[in-house]
């Protein structure tokens, strides 16, 4: 956990500042804007990802397998990266405004935090769910074996 909790901050890290460290040093195609935004997005992306897969593997009282952490934890880190994503924004438009900055970031790291909670539950529920409807096929068919 604590290896998946560092990947997971480095890849934010990567995530937050790739973009302006490749268009400051990285020449050619590796600078223009769009492929730096969208390699800084992979690999935030990738470091969720095997953060919450760690989490759903690990933390969990039931044994699990690769297979049924899998949906969740997909569906969690692309959530988890759109609300990386809406940060930004938000710099954008308060960038005039020192008292939205300062009283702002706060309640924004709150309000973000809450959210990020409530999407690792979500990732989980989709695990649980995908699981449940596997479970249910699985009768279904040896109820129809049976028969």
């Amino acid at each position: 956990m604590i290896g998946s909790t560092v990947t997971l901050w480095a890849a934010l890290l990567v995530g937050s500042v790739g973009v302006d460290i490749l268009r400051r040093y990285g020449g050619g195609f590796l600078a223009k804007g769009y492929v730096g935004y969208t390699l800084s997005i992979l690999v935030s992306l990738l470091g969720i990802f095997v953060f919450l897969f760690a989490v759903y593997y690990l933390l969990t009282n039931a044994p699990m397998t690769f297979r049924a952490v899998l949906p969740g934890a997909l569906a969690a880190a692309c959530l988890l990266e759109a609300t990386f994503q809406v940060l930004p924004l938000y710099l954008r438009l308060s960038k005039h405004v020192i008292a939205l900055q300062t009283l702002g970031a706060p309640a924004l790291l709150l309000v973000w935090m809450y959210v990020m909670a409530n999407v690792i539950v979500l990732g989980a529920e989709v695990n649980w769910w995908f699981h449940e409807r596997h479970q249910r096929a699985l009768e279904t068919a040896g109820a129809t074996v049976a028969a």
